[in-house]
């Protein structure tokens, strides 16, 4: 739960208030919601809408089964999961990702127009290349990483080249052209 899922509470909450609260008649409720419904409402997230009056209907029995929590966002029972049953379209992507990891999902796509027609976004790719554990750097096999240390017992000791003997400053001058 994130902070706007408060958000959204509060605000099914304050619209939905004297219904919830028992302030309306029970004879009154149905031309509450209608009226409620015709209004033009400021949600949330910033946009003004009207609500139907199927949706505060749903809120109301989601409050009186689950109070607050029914009032809240659900998330979405597929989150993180393939939702357009493009298993084996992923399926190979992964395939391919693991037989050669270096890969780039440019490539991975080009195979998958040809094998299946369609491609799959870039971010979506990479996304399910993690959740299932199929990245470049978990597939290839560690290299020992080589780390030296150049040091000597006395300063300059250490550098060298023949800096010392390039033209002198009071040498004449030649300008090739």
């Amino acid at each position: 739960m994130n902070h706007n899922d408060d958000a959204w509470a509060v605000f099914w909450c304050s619209i939905l208030g004297p219904i919830l609260l028992e302030e309306v008649p029970a004879g009154e409720r149905r031309r509450f919601l209608q009226t409620l419904s015709q209004k033009e409402l400021l949600l949330p997230n910033g946009e003004r809408k009207r609500i139907s009056l199927s949706t505060l209907r749903r809120k109301v029995r989601e409050f009186r089964s689950k109070k607050i929590d029914g009032l809240r966002r659900q998330a979405r029972s597929d989150r993180g999961a393939v939702r357009k049953k493009r298993y084996e379209l992923f399926n190979r992507a992964v395939e391919l990702k693991r037989e050669q990891p270096q890969r780039s999902p440019r490539v991975i796509n080009k195979i998958l127009a040809v094998e299946f027609g369609r491609t799959i976004p870039k971010s979506t790719m990479n996304r399910h290349f993690r959740r299932v554990g199929a990245t470049r750097r978990k597939l290839t096999p560690e290299r020992p990483k080589i780390r030296c240390r150049w040091t000597r017992e006395q300063t300059n000791t250490l550098w060298v080249g023949d800096f010392a003997h390039g033209p002198t400053a009071s040498g004449p001058k030649t300008h090739l052209k």
